[in-house]
């Protein structure tokens, strides 16, 4: 109300992500004494440009590979990928690193604007929310790539939190080592959709689009 009576800026110092979600106009993300980052909601949160202002915003999901050409000879393959070197869910600390061979899942879409950057490294954050989750109801394998160019991991659901509107699921990826977790999010009609429990096998739909990759001079 002041804000509108005077129509003076007001700086709001905070941690909660929420409020900065409801109530900013412009964000500055500080960092050990530093801005590291000035953009609007959407920028901030949806394309963070280091790490550590990933984490500050709630994309936990932390990856790191090389770009590649994948061997496989399967329909709807991309003629370039992530070969995926190593995933940290940022809550949970440490790195884990997958293995150096050509293996089912060690992959991520490469996203159209890294195809025309000469990269020998990438890094990045997977949008929580723009995993799709479903179920797998046959005995083989799922097809590594989809005809649009998805990746798809098979992944055990190991936890479920409720978030008021939204649920909060830890999956470990079948191809990770067994601290591998990745985080989704869905709502409450996804997960009456899926209905599923601790313990169940599902395959994780992983899209360009859901990936965000850091800046090299960060």
């Amino acid at each position: 109300h002041l804000h509108q009576q005077f129509a003076l800026p007001i700086l709001l110092v905070t941690h909660d992500r929420a409020e900065v979600e409801q109530l900013a106009d412009t964000v500055m993300v500080l960092h050990q004494g530093s801005i590291v980052q000035v953009g609007n909601v959407q920028e901030v949160f949806q394309a963070p440009r280091t790490p550590d202002i990933a984490g500050l915003v709630g994309q936990d999901n932390l990856f790191g590979g090389k770009p590649a050409t994948p061997l496989s000879t399967q329909e709807g393959t991309p003629p370039s990928g992530i070969r995926l070197e190593w995933l940290q869910y940022a809550k949970a600390g440490s790195k884990v690193f997958t293995s150096m061979y050509e293996g089912e899942c060690a992959w991520l879409p490469l996203p159209s604007p890294q195809r025309e950057q000469d990269s020998r490294q990438i890094s990045g954050c997977i949008h929580a929310d723009e995993i799709i989750v479903s179920r797998w109801p046959h005995q083989s394998s799922p097809p590594l790539w989809t005809p649009e160019g998805s990746v798809q991991w098979q992944a055990t659901l190991l936890r479920v939190q409720r978030l008021g509107p939204s649920l909060r699921l830890h999956f470990h990826p079948h191809w990770a080592p067994a601290s591998g977790i990745i985080e989704v999010y869905v709502n409450q009609q996804q997960w009456r959709e899926i209905a599923g429990a601790v313990g169940d096998v599902f395959l994780l739909k992983i899209a360009p689009a859901a990936l965000h990759c850091f800046p090299r001079t960060y």
